[in-house]
């Protein structure tokens, strides 16, 4: 399992959707737009990409998600490529977390399956730490607080999405990305309150887990 972080438009989803490509065309034989590759045969290509709802069916966004997510789990095998693009964005962040770090440990150990599992939730790197998994992130340069985009997969975590740096590149108003600023802040010192709280009545499981992704969030 890949467990790939990086920038808002740093190129993720593009890698995902070109990994996925090149297996399916390798499966039918035809060439694959790289210098070279080794490509083991799948039984499956399983996907859970994009962001959008069905209205005539009454699917909300959130709700395709899980029901994505639920045909993957019940018929991926140890053969299947997974791909997995920002599993969680249809609910609250820490539902959202919690149902992506659950899911992808679920096919890190029992499916045991390739799987390329994008996602801005950074504490899930911790997932790199077991056997089968890596962290990769896409590489970007920070100068004069402007980024540059590398679309570059390196090993490593990213350490932030940098939305409000992308917003100030598509140039959005400078006030209004000075509040987010303000309002980010505030919820930062929030979080630490909420953290503290939450360290009281934490279990020995509990707490590994708070230390992790304080550490986390911390560098």
């Amino acid at each position: 399992m890949i467990i790939l972080t990086g920038a808002n438009m740093g190129g993720k989803s593009t890698y995902l959707r070109s990994a996925a490509l090149c297996v399916l065309m390798a499966q039918i034989g035809s060439f694959v737009p790289a210098d070279e590759a080794t490509i083991s045969a799948v039984d499956g290509i399983f996907t859970r990409v994009g962001a959008s709802d069905q209205q005539s069916r009454g699917i909300s966004t959130f709700m395709a998600e899980m029901l994505d997510c639920s045909s993957m789990l019940k018929q991926a095998t140890k053969d299947s490529l997974l791909v997995v693009d920002e599993l969680g964005r249809g609910t609250s962040t820490f539902d959202g977390f919690g149902l992506a770090y659950a899911i992808a440990e679920e096919i890190l150990n029992k499916i045991r399956c390739s799987c390329v599992f994008a996602t801005h939730f950074h504490e899930m790197a911790e997932l790199a730490e077991q056997e089968g998994a890596v962290a990769m992130q896409m590489g970007v340069t920070m100068e004069n607080n402007q980024i540059t985009m590398l679309y570059q997969v390196r090993p490593g975590i990213a350490q932030s999405s940098f939305g409000l740096q992308v917003a100030r590149a598509v140039h959005l108003e400078e006030n209004v990305v000075a509040k987010a600023e303000e309002i980010l802040a505030e919820m930062e010192n929030r979080t630490d309150e909420e953290f503290l709280e939450k360290l009281k009545n934490a279990d020995d499981n509990d707490l590994r887990r708070l230390i992790l992704l304080k550490a986390e969030k911390t560098h």
